[in-house]
C-alpha cells in the first residue's frame, strides 16, 4: 500500500505543473505575436487569408487565457495552503 503524498510533494508537483503552464503561456504568446505580425503584413484585400489568421489569433488568445487561469489557480493553491507568499516565485 502506497502512502499518501505529503504536503511538500503536492506543492512540488503543483510548482512543476505551474512551470509547465508558464512555458506554454510564453510559447503561445510568441505564436500570438507572430500571427499578429503576419496579419499586419498581409494585403488586406485577401479577406480569406486575413480571416484565417484572425481565427487563429482568437484561438491562441483563448488558450493563453486558459493557461493564465491555470497558473492563477496553482498560485492560489499555495496561498490556500497557508504557505508564505515567498514560496511563490514570480517566474516559478
Amino acid at each position: 500500500m502506497s502512502s499518501a503524498p505529503t504536503q511538500e510533494d503536492i506543492l512540488s508537483q503543483t510548482s512543476a505543473v505551474a512551470q509547465g503552464l508558464e512555458s506554454l503561456r510564453v510559447e503561445h504568446q510568441q505564436i500570438l505575436n507572430s500571427l499578429t505580425d503576419s496579419l499586419t503584413a498581409i494585403n488586406k484585400e485577401d479577406g480569406s487569408v486575413s480571416r484565417l489568421i484572425e481565427d487563429k489569433l482568437h484561438i491562441i488568445w483563448k488558450t493563453i487565457e486558459k493557461l493564465e487561469l491555470g497558473i492563477g489557480e496553482a498560485e492560489a493553491s499555495f496561498v490556500d495552503d497557508n504557505h508564505a507568499p515567498s514560496k511563490i516565485s514570480s517566474k516559478w
